[in-house]
């Protein structure tokens, strides 16, 4: 399966990806540290990137069946000025991912299959809960049944960091449920 990395710090999703066997067509991320060390890390000759998502057009990304994408947390996690998602300046980086399916649907583009999102816990409570559904109210306007589960990293890595995980199927395609993860 081929994806697209958004927000891409230095490549976790595609750490994961790539040992599953599955192939980066392109990422996203507008850090110049974040973007040095992934670059230092993966072969991403020939890939489609870009500095700043905003600056994106839907219809430039490659044909891929799955983005992958963790918007900025800072104004939605507890240790941040909670502003949420849609008055936070960075956490609304999430309508761009929104706008750029958007775009391809009404491009007439192939749009991925299945989208990753991974946020902090404090998504689910952010303004009373009203950002968690909104990003499940945005995911399904344009074509995405979603599903989520909490993960705590240390489960797997020694640090303690609990993340909420969204995986958007598009509509109609017909899949098999993810979570929970047995």
């Amino acid at each position: 399966m081929k994806f697209i990395d958004m927000f891409a710090g230095i490549g976790g999703f595609r750490f994961g990806l790539e040992k599953a066997g599955h192939e980066c067509a392109g990422y996203i991320e507008w850090d110049k540290y974040a973007r040095k060390s992934y670059q230092a890390i993966y072969n991403t000759e020939g890939e489609f990137t870009a500095n700043d998502i905003r600056e994106v057009k839907g219809i430039e990304l490659p044909d891929v069946d799955l983005w992958t994408f963790g918007s900025p947390c800072q104004d939605i996690s507890i240790a941040g000025k909670q502003k949420g998602l849609v008055k936070g300046e960075r956490s609304s980086m999430f309508f761009e991912v929104i706008r750029l399916l958007k775009e391809r649907i009404g491009g007439k583009k192939k749009v991925p299959a299945y989208l990753i999102m991974e946020n902090v816990k404090a998504l689910l409570s952010s303004n009373g809960g009203r950002d968690f559904a909104r990003v499940l109210i945005e995911m399904d306007k344009v074509g995405y049944d979603a599903e989520w589960c909490v993960f705590d990293s240390a489960e797997v890595v020694p640090q303690h960091r609990e993340r909420v995980y969204i995986v958007g199927h598009l509509r109609g395609a017909g899949t098999r449920q993810v979570f929970p993860i047995q």
